[in-house]
């Protein structure tokens, strides 16, 4: 069975984003080996969460530089995922009522959407 001591795992996590098949590759060795060194070391199970949040540190640097440029996909992404550009209407999801009686089945549901610059968008949901 193959051994990882802590030099040869902190210089095989580098780079990684804490994905444990990458590390057991840069180890040479089967993931069910790093998976057990993982049990037996809590250090190094930090070192993996910490190459994780390095990761998100890096992008979220990105992506403050990108909408720093203007760049519209940046822009998107915020006012998709920010709470407070949900409130002013952007986001993935909607929430629809429906108030009053339909005297028939309905076979087809169309909304048009005009969001706040003004594109529209259409949504169809068919019934069976």
């Amino acid at each position: 069975m193959a051994k990882i001591n802590k030099r040869a795992f902190k210089k095989a996590l580098k780079g990684t984003r804490g994905i444990i098949t990458l590390i057991a590759k840069n180890l040479d060795v089967e993931r069910l080996t790093v998976y057990n060194y993982l049990k037996k070391h809590k250090k190094a199970k930090e070192l993996i969460e910490q190459e994780k949040e390095d990761v998100v540190d890096m992008a979220e640097n990105k992506l403050h530089q990108a909408l720093t440029k203007g760049e519209s996909w940046a822009i998107k992404t915020i006012l998709l995922q920010h709470k407070k550009g949900q409130n002013r209407g952007y986001g993935d999801k909607m929430n629809l009522e429906h108030s009053g009686e339909v005297a028939q089945n309905i076979d087809k549901v169309t909304v048009e959407i005009i969001d706040p610059q003004g594109e529209k968008n259409e949504w169809f949901w068919y019934y069976e």
